[in-house]
């Protein structure tokens, strides 16, 4: 007889075969194999499911329907039967108050046959898979039972085995969706819990400059349900004045509380009067970005969001917060938001010079000229150039820069004049070295911080030469960076040392031998090789000692001295910090 298989969209087409009289109509006498030929799915686990899936049968024949009913049951299947009918519109009417999840069902039955059935089960119920079982072997029926995504086509007489491995892709494939749905359920609840902190980091990318795509920026803000127009962009930089006294006793979690608690007020104040997104710049600044109407004039804007930041600041005030705020120059392009905040940042470093609580417009710090000095400098060219000197720039061109800015600082210069140009020049240093990675105190040395430096200076020429010397340096920084001779330059250092283990070494000794600053010199030794030069030159002293201790011709005494330790007691304390042992313990040992 012919034998054959066809699968296609999980569709199970079994073997055909010849059904003797006794297998068409003698099912109980054939029952004892039953169970047997089910030990193959059972061993190789294809019955996975979860939970209780609900099938619907459809036959005109009630033998059909209790026989079907009979293997399922015999094979131990996780189905419950929903319910028997005769015909397909029947069981169209009972799929009307609610659906199983499988329907087994006769090809050719009375008042409504199966294929007509699943075709309209197929448009108002797709989730429910369809099964055919039938005494037509005809291809035809194979193929439209294809037609409708049958998830199976089973021959009459049923031959249990056969049933049971359609039943069992159908359950296991229902079950594989339903584990997926919850999966995905599971995602969207914790993308919903997660919302908040997707805005945020949204914001903060925003800021920072990390969006290039337009499209996709107001993709992501429709996304979040963000109330932003799209018009024209305005950014305030809020800073938190004295935030190191303010938080100097504070614990970590009093300060995450003050920072949430800052953000909230802000929010609070402003969300209700204009459309806002705010962010955590840092622990001290955050940014607020204005969007308003087009019809709005320049001159309305800025005094609307004006009189919004003074009710703001003075709010926070009277909770003991003081905060000064910078203000941006006006926008039509939201990508322009992150060169909007600069600005503001910018402008809030001239609170030096106009005091704290006070709303600083780039515009008015933009336009501020000494009446002396005739420096004309934008805050773009001062950024371009400066990238230039410190990435390409030798040492005669950083003094034609640094004395071009300065140099009419004359006797009628006021000295809070000249620092602001000052300020601006190495403000925007420290941005360009973010950019690279870098921070300012980590190139240049530092023996207090640098806005107490800069009130110590008592003349112009001081400036200039603390200046240029920084300019020199991170030039350098940049430059040993770029051609990659870290490498050289520790393995130098390290062979210094071992060098002259027997004299006093320091920080200060080595950088002076190199060339280097020691803040420079120990941060790159430190980078490199995970330690400080100074525990670097201990742990070589204590190696050496470990080699002559060794030799019993050694007095302990001999061996301080030789590297270097002029107090025996401190030799010996140091010894066994970094050993364990004392000398002697260790003399003992070996």
């Amino acid at each position: 007889m012919l034998h054959f298989a066809f699968t296609w969209r999980t569709i199970v087409v079994p073997r055909i075969v010849q059904r003797s009289e006794s297998q068409a109509f003698g099912f109980k006498r054939n029952r004892f194999s039953i169970r047997k030929g089910l030990q193959y799915y059972e061993s190789c686990g294809m019955w996975r499911c979860a939970s209780m899936l609900s099938l619907l049968i459809v036959d005109d024949f009630e033998v059909e329907r209790e026989e079907a009913m009979e293997i399922i049951e015999e094979a131990g299947l996780p189905l419950r039967i929903f319910g028997k009918a005769t015909n397909g519109k029947e069981a169209l009417r009972m799929l009307e108050s609610q659906q199983p999840d499988i329907i087994l069902v006769d090809v050719e039955m009375p008042l409504m046959n199966g294929i007509e059935m699943a075709k309209i089960v197929r448009q108002k119920y797709p989730a429910i898979k369809m099964i055919f079982f039938s005494f037509y072997n005809k291809f035809e029926y194979v193929k439209k039972a294809i037609d409708l995504s049958s998830h199976g086509y089973v021959l009459k007489p049923i031959v249990p085995a056969e049933l049971v491995e359609v039943l069992n892709r159908t359950i296991n494939l229902l079950n594989s969706e339903i584990q997926k749905r919850t999966e995905q359920e599971k995602l969207k609840a914790m993308l919903s819990k997660s919302m908040p902190a997707l805005v945020e980091k949204f914001s903060a990318e925003l800021f920072s400059k990390q969006f290039k795509d337009e499209k996709a920026l107001w993709e992501t803000v429709d996304f979040f349900k963000i109330d932003l127009k799209r018009a024209i962009y305005m950014v305030c930089v809020l800073e938190v004045d004295d935030y190191k006294n303010l938080a100097a006793d504070k614990s970590m979690e009093d300060k995450q509380l003050l920072s949430l608690y800052i953000l909230q007020t802000v929010e609070n104040h402003l969300a209700t009067q204009a459309s806002v997104l705010t962010t955590r710049l840092d622990e001290s600044h955050y940014g607020v970005l204005f969007s308003y109407d087009s019809a709005m004039g320049p001159s309305k804007l800025l005094e609307q969001t004006e009189d919004l930041l003074s009710t703001l600041i003075e709010g926070l005030h009277s909770q003991g917060i003081s905060c000064s705020a910078g203000l941006s120059d006006i926008s039509d392009q939201i990508l322009s938001v992150s060169d909007l905040c600069e600005q503001g940042l910018f402008a809030l470093k001239f609170k030096f010079h106009l005091g704290k609580q006070e709303i600083i417009h780039i515009r008015d710090v933009e336009t501020k000229k000494s009446a002396s000095a005739k420096n004309d400098w934008k805050l773009p060219e001062l950024q371009k150039e400066l990238k230039f000197l410190i990435h390409s720039g030798n040492s005669q061109e950083i003094d034609r820069f640094v004395e071009r800015f300065l140099e009419h600082s004359g006797t009628d210069t006021r000295a809070d004049q000249i620092k602001s140009i000052f300020y601006g020049i190495v403000t925007c240093l420290q941005f360009m070295l973010m950019e690279e990675n870098e921070e300012f105190e980590n190139i240049v040395e530092l023996n207090r911080p640098i806005w107490e430096k800069w009130t110590l200076f008592e003349t112009v020429e001081e400036m200039k030469a603390w200046l240029k010397q920084c300019l020199i340096e991170i030039a350098a920084y940049l430059d040993h960076k770029k051609q990659n001779k870290n490498t050289r330059l520790i393995h130098e250092i390290q062979v210094y040392v071992k060098q002259n283990l027997r004299e006093e070494l320091s920080l200060k000794s080595i950088a002076s031998a190199f060339f280097y600053s020691p803040n420079y010199i120990n941060s790159l030794f430190k980078r490199e090789m995970r330690t400080t030069i100074s525990e670097y030159i201990i742990q070589q002293k204590i190696d050496m000692a470990k080699e002559m201790l060794a030799n019993p011709q050694f007095k302990i005494y001999e061996i301080s001295e030789s590297i270097g330790y002029v107090n025996e007691v401190h030799f010996r304390s140091k010894f066994k910090e970094l050993t364990g042992y004392s000398p002697k313990e260790f003399r003992e040992r070996i």
